[in-house]
C-alpha cells in the first residue's frame, strides 16, 4: 500500500469515526430535545384543559345552576369527556386527551392499562406531578403517554365526599367513587401523543445534521488530501526512494533538499551517508578480524556448554541413584511380601489339590442332583464374596450362626457356624440346610472349605504378583538415563505414582496420603530428571514429618502450566532458612544424610524446563511446594 494512501486511509478513519461520534451525539442531543418539545406541546394542553375545567366549574357553581340530571352534564368532569369524544373529528393525527379514573362513574372515563399503571405509579409516588413514557397499543401503534396526578381538593368533596352530602341529582345518578378526602388521587389527565409526530421532528432535525456534518467532513477530507500530498507525501517518496538505493549499496546517491522540517532531513541524511560511506570501508577490515576471533570463541564456548551439561547430568543421576540407595532396603521389603504371599498361596495349593480332585468322584456319590446344585451356589457364593469381616464382626455373625444352626438343630453347630463364615457366609443359610441334614456333611462343608481355599490362593497369587511388577517397573523406570538430551512426552501423574510406589514402605503405617489428581496431557519434557524432582521433595517431606503425618500429592492444570502442589504436615520451614533452600550445598540435615544439592537441583531442573517453583510454608503446619511447568517449552 503507498505512503499516500495510507495516510489517506488513516485521516478518512479518523474523519469517519468523529462523524459517526458526532452523529451520535446529534442523536442523543436531538432526540433529547425533541422528546423535552413533545412534552411541552403535551404540557400546554394540560394547563389549557386544566385551566379550562378549574375556571369551567367555579363558574357553574357560581352561577347558581340547580344541579339536575339534565345539568350534570355542565360539570367539568362530565363535559371534559364529551370534549374529548368530539376532538378525533378535529384532528386525525391520533392525539387524544380525557380524565380517567379507576373507579369512574361513567365507563367511558375507565382508565386502559397503560393508564391503570400510571394511577399505581402516582399512588406510590406521591410527590411525583408528571409521567411521560412510550407505550405501543394493541394495533402496533406506538404513543407517549403524558399524565397528571389529579388529587381531591375541598371543592371536589361536594360530589365525591360523603354521599349523604351531596346534591341529590349526584345520589341518584352514581352509586360509586364516594367517601374520598382530600389528598386522595381521584383519577389522571391522560393525554396520549402519537409517536409518529416525535420521529418526524427526529428524523428531520437528525437528517438536516448529519447533511451539514457530512459535507463538512468532506470538504476537510478534501484540504487535507491536498495538503498531505503536497507537503508530506512527496517528499517523503523522494526520501524513501534515495534510502532504499542506499540500503541497496548505493552509498554515493543523496536526497535533494527541501524547504522546511523535510530539508532539515535531507541535509542530515546526507551528512550521516557522507559519514557511513566512509566508515563501511573500515567495517569491512574489522568484520573479517571479528569473524576469525568468532570462530575461535564458539568452538571454545560449545566445548564449555558440553561440559557443563555432562557435569549437570551426572550430577543428577548421581542424587537419583543417592536416593534410590535409600529406599533399597524398602523397596526389597515391597517385592518380599508379595513374594512372601506368592510362597504361602503355593505350598497351601500343593497341600490341597491333590487331596481335593481325588475327593470329587465321592462328593457327587453323596449329593443328590438337587443337592449337587445347592453345593454349587455356595461355592459360587463364597468365590463372589470377597468382604472381610473384623474380629468383632465375626463374633457377632457366629452368634447368629449358632443360634439359626441350633433352631434347624443341626449338631455341632460351632464349628459349622465357623466354616460358613470362612466361606464368607453370615445370613440367609436356610438354603443350605439339604446339604447340613446330608449324613455327610462334614465331608461337604471341608470340600466346600477347600475349594474356596483353593480359589482364594490363586487369587492372591495375581495380587501379589501385580503388586511385584508395579514395584518393579517403578524401580525400572525410576533408574533409567537418558542420555540423549531430547524432551519426550512425559505423563507427570505416571511419575509422580512410580516415586510414590517406591516410597511406599515409608509410608505403610504412620502416614496417610492425599492423591488429588486432575486430568492434565502430557507434556515435553525430560522424565528422568521430572522424577528427581519428585524424588528430592518427597525425600525432604517425610524426613520434615519424621515419617508421620499428612502428605498431601495434587495435579492440576493452570493456564498454560501443569501444576504440581506436594504438601505436608511437618515442622515447616523457618523464614532464615527459608532464605537459603536453594542455596548448593547448604543443608541442616546431620552429617551424613544430605549434601545440600536437593533442593538446588530441583531448582535448576525447574528452571531447565522453563517453569517456576514457589513454596509456602508455616512454622509447626507444614510445607508446600508447587511447581509449575509449560505445557509446551523449548529443547535444551
Amino acid at each position: 500500500m503507498r505512503l499516500q494512501t495510507k495516510f489517506l486511509l488513516i485521516v478518512g478513519i479518523i474523519l469517519i469515526l468523529l462523524f459517526v461520534g458526532r452523529a451520535c451525539i446529534d442523536y442523543q442531543s436531538i432526540s433529547q430535545t425533541t422528546r423535552y418539545n413533545l412534552q411541552q406541546q403535551a404540557e400546554k394542553v394540560r394547563s389549557l384543559l386544566m385551566a379550562t375545567r378549574r375556571i369551567y366549574h367555579h363558574q357553574f357553581i357560581d352561577s347558581g345552576i340547580p344541579l339536575t340530571k339534565k345539568t350534570v352534564g355542565f360539570l367539568p368532569a362530565h363535559s371534559l369527556g364529551k370534549i374529548s369524544e368530539d376532538y378525533p373529528n378535529w384532528d386525525k393525527s391520533g392525539f387524544s386527551f380525557d380524565n380517567v379514573s379507576d373507579k369512574p362513574r361513567n365507563p367511558k372515563h375507565a382508565a386502559d392499562a397503560i393508564e391503570l399503571d400510571a394511577i399505581a405509579y402516582f399512588r406510590e409516588n406521591k410527590d411525583e406531578k408528571l409521567l411521560f413514557k412510550p407505550f405501543t397499543r394493541d394495533d402496533g401503534q406506538q404513543f407517549y403517554l403524558y399524565a397528571r396526578p389529579i388529587w381531591i381538593e375541598e371543592y371536589c368533596l361536594k360530589c365525591h365526599g360523603k354521599r349523604e352530602n351531596a346534591p341529590e341529582a349526584i345520589r341518584q345518578l352514581y352509586s360509586s367513587a364516594w367517601d374520598y378526602q382530600i389528598g386522595d388521587l381521584r383519577g389522571i389527565l391522560s393525554i396520549k401523543l402519537p409517536a409518529t409526530i416525535y420521529n418526524e421532528m427526529l428524523v428531520h432535525s437528525i437528517t438536516q445534521s448529519i447533511l451539514l456534518e457530512f459535507l463538512g467532513i468532506i470538504t476537510i477530507f478534501f484540504l487535507i488530501t491536498v495538503l498531505i500530498r503536497r507537503h508530506v507525501v512527496h517528499p517523503l517518496n523522494h526520501i524513501v526512494t534515495t534510502m532504499q538505493a542506499f540500503a541497496s549499496g548505493d552509498y554515493k546517491h543523496r536526497v535533494i533538499e527541501f524547504k522546511g522540517e523535510f530539508g532539515i532531513l535531507s541535509q542530515e541524511f546526507n551528512k550521516m551517508a557522507s559519514k557511513i560511506y566512509e566508515q563501511q570501508e573500515n567495517l569491512k577490515i574489522l568484520n573479517e578480524q571479528l569473524e576469525q576471533r568468532v570462530i575461535k570463541r564458539t568452538s571454545q564456548l560449545n566445548d564449555k556448554v558440553t561440559e557443563l551439561t555432562r557435569t549437570r547430568e551426572e550430577l543428577v543421576h548421581s542424587e537419583k541413584m543417592a536416593a534410590l540407595g535409600q529406599l533399597v532396603a524398602g523397596i526389597a521389603h515391597e517385592v518380599n511380601t508379595p513374594l512372601g504371599a506368592i510362597r504361602s498361596s503355593a505350598e497351601t495349593l500343593s497341600r490341597i489339590i491333590v487331596p481335593t480332585l481325588e475327593q470329587f468322584p465321592k462328593l457327587f456319590e453323596v449329593l443328590a442332583p438337587e443337592q449337587q446344585e445347592i453345593f454349587f451356589t455356595l461355592i459360587e457364593y463364597s468365590l463372589q464374596n470377597q468382604t472381610i469381616l473384623t474380629t468383632k464382626e465375626k463374633r457377632a455373625a457366629k452368634k447368629i450362626l449358632i443360634a439359626e444352626l441350633e433352631q434347624y438343630g443341626i449338631e455341632d453347630p460351632r464349628n459349622f457356624s465357623n466354616t460358613f463364615i470362612s466361606l464368607g457366609i453370615v445370613e440367609d443359610i436356610k438354603q443350605y440346610l439339604p446339604l447340613l441334614q446330608n449324613v455327610h456333611k462334614d465331608f461337604i462343608f471341608d470340600f466346600a472349605y477347600d475349594l474356596s481355599t483353593f480359589s482364594r490362593s490363586t487369587g492372591n497369587i495375581h495380587t501379589a504378583v501385580e503388586r511385584a511388577s508395579k514395584v518393579i517397573f517403578a524401580l525400572k523406570t525410576f533408574s533409567r538415563y537418558d542420555s540423549s538430551g531430547e524432551k519426550t512426552i512425559t505423563n507427570l501423574q505416571e511419575g509422580l505414582e512410580t516415586v510414590l510406589t517406591l516410597y511406599g514402605n515409608q509410608m505403610k503405617s504412620d502416614i496417610r496420603l492425599i492423591k488429588e489428581y486432575e486430568h492434565v496431557p502430557h507434556i515435553l519434557a525430560y522424565p528422568d530428571e521430572i522424577n528427581q524432582i519428585w524424588t528430592n521433595i518427597f525425600h525432604n517431606a517425610l524426613q520434615a514429618m519424621d515419617y508421620k503425618g499428612t502428605l498431601k500429592v495434587s495435579l492440576s492444570q493452570q493456564d498454560n502450566y501443569a501444576v504440581i502442589a506436594i504438601s505436608d504436615s511437618g515442622t515447616g520451614i523457618p523464614t532464615e532458612i527459608k532464605e537459603k533452600m536453594f542455596t548448593p550445598f547448604f543443608t541442616t540435615k546431620s552429617a551424613g544424610e544430605g549434601n545440600g544439592l536437593g533442593l538446588d537441583i530441583v531448582r535448576k531442573i525447574v528452571d531447565n524446563h522453563d517453569g517456576k517453583i514457589e513454596v509456602s510454608t508455616e512454622v509447626g503446619k507444614g510445607t508446600c511446594f508447587s511447581i509449575w511447568l509449560p505445557m509446551t517449552c523449548k529443547s535444551r
